[in-house]
């Protein structure tokens, strides 16, 4: 695993598996559609594959950025890393997608991969990308280039700075 790329373990695999199976699950129950529908034409992929594939982000984002992954259930709302949101692409060019309704002081992170190995294309405040040249012919969604985004290092390096103060090590 170099700084930026994660290949996840096979046990890994399984277990990001398991848990987009139960938010797709939980979304049936709930009658919840993803944005896209049912499935997502532009990439070939179904409800159930998007929501494995963003599971399987998510987790290598916890890698990288060395945190819990919680694995909770429920509110697509939620940040995915106890207060880190994570998107993720197929695509090696692809774009960072951020909606009108997430939150401006959000941190997001642009995981680009399929199951199993995946790269941290960078991040963004939620705020910081809803920029009018961003924002797509539809209205609603800013797609963020890869080149606009942080290192995901400065992000690594400013929550380890969080954590020390409140741990009581901080300066």
């Amino acid at each position: 695993m170099t700084d930026q790329q994660v290949e996840l373990t096979p046990t890994e695999v399984m277990v990001a598996s398991w848990y987009g199976c139960q938010r797709r699950v939980n979304a049936i129950r709930q009658g919840r559609r993803n944005r896209f529908g049912d499935a997502d034409h532009r990439v070939g992929r179904s409800a159930w594959g998007l929501d494995v594939e963003g599971a399987a982000a998510e987790m290598a984002a916890a890698k990288i950025l060395q945190r819990y992954m919680p694995f909770t259930i429920g509110d697509t709302k939620d940040d995915d890393l106890n207060g880190i949101h994570v998107r993720s692409t197929p695509y090696a060019t692809g774009h960072l997608i951020v909606y009108d309704d997430d939150p401006d002081d959000a941190p997001f992170v642009l995981m680009v991969g399929v199951l199993p190995s995946f790269k941290a294309a960078g991040w963004i405040l939620a705020g910081e990308a809803k920029q009018l040249h961003w924002l797509d012919e539809q209205g609603g969604q800013y797609w963020v280039p890869q080149d606009q985004l942080r290192s995901i290092d400065v992000l690594r390096l400013n929550m380890n700075n969080m954590n020390n103060m409140n741990n009581g090590f901080g300066a």
